[in-house]
Formats: structure tokens, sequence, C-alpha cells
């Protein structure tokens, strides 16, 4: 979402790497983007130690990209309240203490 950031794939990559080194790491979920929590809890799970969630916090910024993409469902208070459930629920299956903020 962030220019020039790298993609999901990479950072977990990055996790992974550290994790497998014996480092103590935490992942980081902000802004709530649209996502499947499912799949990212299973990816982040095996090589994090805790997650931090935090929600959407300038709506009015990405509104019209959100809508050039169809997206405005995901700038709802329940698509966060869900997501955030969603996930959640699933860090927990994994054992992951995750924490909103």
């Amino acid at each position: 979402f962030e220019p020039a950031s790298p993609p999901v794939k990479s950072r977990i990559t990055a996790l992974k790497s550290l994790s497998d080194a014996g480092i103590a790491t935490y992942v980081f979920i902000g802004p709530i983007l649209p996502m499947n929590p499912e799949r990212l809890a299973d990816a982040i799970a095996p090589h994090a130690q805790r997650v931090l969630v935090d929600r959407m916090n300038y709506h009015w910024k990405v509104k019209s990209l959100y809508k050039a993409h169809k997206l405005e469902y995901a700038l709802e208070e329940g698509y966060f309240e869900d997501i955030e459930a969603r996930l959640l629920k699933r860090l927990a299956h994994h054992g992951l203490e995750a924490e909103l903020v």
C-alpha cells in the first residue's frame, strides 16, 4: 500500500529467515487492508511470537483509491470488525498472541 514497500510475500520470507535464525519476531498488521485474514494468519503464525493489529486511520486519504478499485466496502466499520475478528480467531487457533492497537 505504501509506495516502494516490499510485497507481503517478501516480508513473510524475511520474517521466516529471522525466526529461523532464532531471533524473536513480531508482526504489525496496519492498516487493515482488503485481505484474506485466515491466509495471512496461517502464513505468519509459524514465524512470529506476537502480532499487533491496527485499523485504517485515514479513511479520507484513500477513499478515492478504494472507490476506483471498487473496494469501498473495505472502509466500512463492519468490514474492520469482521476482519479483526477473523484474524484474531485464526491467530488464537495457532496459539499466537495478538493485540489491537
